[in-house]
């Protein structure tokens, strides 16, 4: 009878060849000595060839991550190490740094309207006109208002001043969509008198308040006159920075805010609008078209 040949030998010479090879890939790389620092033996790495390869790879991959966005782009968000664990190996994760800086970044808004495609926002890649802009209304204690097109880029201007700003300083920080929070505002003071309070209480006392979108809101004297004049005449006295986003010239905001329905307060209306004027001044255009 012929003899079958079931190969087992030359499977485990292939075996033990890979394991060679995968031994002296680790050995000639430009971690080994890393490892033997870290207290871990040639025997350590002989017994884990596995784990320590994957390290290899995994850490190759972690150093083309250097922000937010190319953890997205990689759908990786931590990275390996390796663990000496008396005879053992074990394999844990910790955070990539870029992605550490995204938690902490979220961390500092109460309130964040907008999306993740904003977060690596850079101040520098704005016109250069908007930052001279930005840069005179923090001198003067005025507060930010860009206006133009949609998709011009004032909501990006606006965000980038925060990061540059405000961003790990141990500020608070309240991003709003206005048409929404503020409909939010308005709904809760006649639904939940506490919880509109200690919403007023925060736009109030944040070091940083952003209304983008401002002046699309359902306009009404509610609130003009109870809930945006209270929050800005209260960050006016305490010298808190504000900043508004919108289509509107600040003289459009003023004209909307004072013809309103059936409002006969010319009083509340000329308040508001003083009050607006001198801290926005007459803010800045980022473009009458979009740029987008």
């Amino acid at each position: 009878m012929k003899k079958v040949e079931l190969g087992f030998d030359n499977d485990v010479s292939d075996l033990k060849k890979f394991k060679e090879e995968l031994y002296a890939k680790i050995v000639n790389s430009v971690y080994y000595n890393d490892f033997l620092a870290q207290g871990f033996t040639d025997e350590d790495i002989k017994n884990n060839l596995s784990k320590f390869n994957d390290y290899i790879e995994d850490l190759e991959i972690s150093k083309k991550i250097k922000t937010y966005k190319d953890c997205r782009l990689f759908n990786k968000f931590d990275r390996i190490i390796l663990e000496k664990n008396g005879n053992f190996v074990d394999v844990n994760y910790v955070a990539l740094e870029p992605f550490s800086a995204y938690l902490n970044y979220i961390n500092c808004f109460f309130i964040r309207d907008f999306d993740d495609d904003y977060v690596d926002a850079e101040y520098l890649k704005i016109d250069e006109k908007l930052r001279e802009y930005n840069k005179k209304a923090f001198k003067a204690n005025d507060w930010v208002y860009f206006y133009g097109a949609l998709r011009s880029g004032r909501t990006y201007a606006a965000i980038s001043i925060i990061n540059k700003k405000y961003i790990g300083k141990e500020n608070s920080i309240a991003f709003l969509n206005s048409p929404k929070r503020l409909k939010e505002l308005c709904d809760l003071y006649f639904k939940s008198r506490q919880d509109y309070e200690d919403l007023m209480k925060t736009y109030t006392e944040v070091d940083c308040l952003v209304f983008d979108d401002f002046g699309q809101e359902l306009k009404s004297k509610l609130l003009r006159d109870t809930i945006l004049y209270v929050i800005l005449s209260k960050r006016a006295a305490t010298n808190k920075m504000t900043i508004f986003t919108s289509d509107f010239t600040v003289d459009e905001i003023c004209k909307l805010y004072t013809k309103l329905k059936d409002d006969t307060n010319d009083v509340m209306s000329n308040k508001f609008t003083k009050l607006f004027k001198e801290k926005v001044k007459n803010g800045r255009e980022t473009s009458p078209l979009s740029i987008y």
